[in-house]
Order: structure tokens, then sequence, then C-alpha cells
């Protein structure tokens, strides 16, 4: 601004100055102070847009110290590192805790130590070939049990022993032996030659003879299966002659068979079946 005037130097008469002017022309003071004026409001409106501005960004920035999203956020991959945010993709493969399904196979470092703990393949498979399956299972070892055993049917490759009856409500296995447990041999010279049978049940076919009637016949067999203090059960299968047969002697290793016709003479080889159950003498 430029003051055409009298009192350069701000003499005490003068109005207030700028750019080092004195003005003394009231007209000129008077546009000059309005020019200062419209300056001043400007800036107070650039000021005041530039507040405006700065609270909007601000309420659109994610605060450090914790803060609200109202929109998506994206991030640029998986976390790295423990405390990294995490992807929806990274989250939506992993496991829940309160349960899940698995669409592929699960790798564990060992086998379980604790009750609770996930089992692997192998340590499963190791317990389950000593288990019986409810669906069915041959055993090979002795079974023996607390209680009482009831079942249609109870199949065992081995001895099976209980503390309680055994008892079964199959109106046709019933409680007995099946296919494979028996064997059969024939009786070679005559009714009282010794056989070799090892099985824990079969049939004897006899020497053909016309026996005397109501005299008596004794034969051994031989048989790994029988302990002295079991018992042998035995009966005539087939003859037209008909005998009667008794158990008279039990070792280890044997049993003794005698018979005795007690109704024919005719010529025949009657076969006897015969079945050996355990038993003990204490």
């Amino acid at each position: 601004m430029s003051c055409s005037n009298n009192n350069c130097g701000c003499s005490p008469s003068g109005y207030p100055t700028a750019n080092n002017e004195c003005c003394t022309d009231v007209a000129s003071y008077t546009r000059f102070a309005y020019s200062s004026a419209q300056s001043a409001y400007a800036n107070a409106q650039n000021a005041e847009q530039s507040a405006e501005d700065a609270a909007t960004t601000l309420a659109n920035v994610v605060q450090k110290t914790g803060d609200t999203m109202t929109g998506l956020l994206v991030l640029s991959g998986d976390p790295v590192v423990a405390l990294g945010a995490s992807t929806k993709q990274y989250t939506d493969t992993r496991v829940l805790r309160s349960g899940d399904t698995m669409t592929g196979f699960l790798t564990l470092n060992a086998d379980p130590t604790n009750n609770l703990h996930a089992a692997t393949k192998i340590y499963t498979d190791t317990a389950d070939a000593l288990k019986v399956s409810k669906a069915g299972d041959s055993m090979s070892g002795a079974l023996t049990v607390n209680s009482t055993i009831t079942g249609n049917s109870i199949v065992s490759n081995g001895a099976i022993s209980s503390n309680g009856a055994i008892s079964s409500n199959d109106s046709v296995a019933g409680i007995g032996y099946v296919s494979g447990a028996g064997a059969s041999v024939t009786q070679l010279i005559s009714q009282t030659t010794a056989v070799i049978i090892n099985n824990i049940c079969g049939s004897i076919v006899l020497f053909s003879a016309a026996p005397v009637l109501n005299t008596w016949y004794s034969f051994t067999v031989t048989n790994s299966a029988v302990d002295e203090t079991d018992v042998i059960l035995i009966n005539q299968k087939t003859g037209a002659n008909k005998y009667d047969i008794v158990i008279t002697a039990v070792a280890n290793g044997s049993f003794q068979v005698s018979f005795s016709s007690i109704s024919g003479t005719g010529n025949e080889a009657p076969v006897f079946n015969f079945a050996v159950i355990k038993a003990v003498t204490s």
C-alpha cells in the first residue's frame, strides 16, 4: 500500500502504518483496513477448512491405540508371526477347537501318552489287534471273564474260562465246538487196538467185528488235548448193535474207552463220538 502523506516517519499525528509507511489519508487507510480484513477472513476460512479436512482425515484413520472399523480391511498376506493379523483364508483353513471336520489327513507327531490324547493309526491298529471285535472275531488264546457269558455264539481258538456261568440263547448253535475243532480216526486190527487222535472232540470208527453179547472190550485213545482232570463224554453214533460205553481211565494225554454190546452180535464197525470237557480239581 502506498500512502500519499506529509507525515512520513510516523509522527504522533499519523495513522497506523503498513509496509513501514505512514498514512494520514483516511480514505487510503480505510481501503487498506478493508483489504486486510478480507485477507484475515480468507485465512480464517482456509484454517477452518483445513481443520475440517484434518478432522475428516482423522475420522478415517485407524488409531494405533485401538479403534473400530466400519468397513473391511484387506491384508497383504497371511500372518507370519504369532501376533500378526490373520486373513480370512488363513483362519478358514484352521481346525476349530470347539469341533470341526477335516477334509484331509492329520499327522500326529507321536503315539498318545494321555487318556484324552488323539491316537495314531499305528497305535490304534496295534491295540485293536489285541481286542475281540464286537462284530465277531477269533481268539488265539484263552478268554477269562468274571461274570456270566450270554450270547448266540461264542467261538474261540483257545480255551474259554469264566468265573460265572456260560450260557447261550441260540436255539441251534448252543454251547459246544465248531468246525475245525474235531477229527476222526479209524481203529485197526481189532476192537481193542489203541488209536491216536489229538483233537478236543471227534469220532472213533471201531474195527469191524462181531462182539460177544454182554462182554466188555477196552481200548486206549492217545490224545494230547486231554489232562487227567478232564471229563470225557462219549456216545454211540452209529451201529445196529446197542452198546454200553464208559470212560474207565483218564490220564495226561490219553483216556480209555470200555464198551459192551447189550443188544446184537452182528458184524459191524460202530462209530463212537467223544468230546473233552476241560476240568480241574481245585
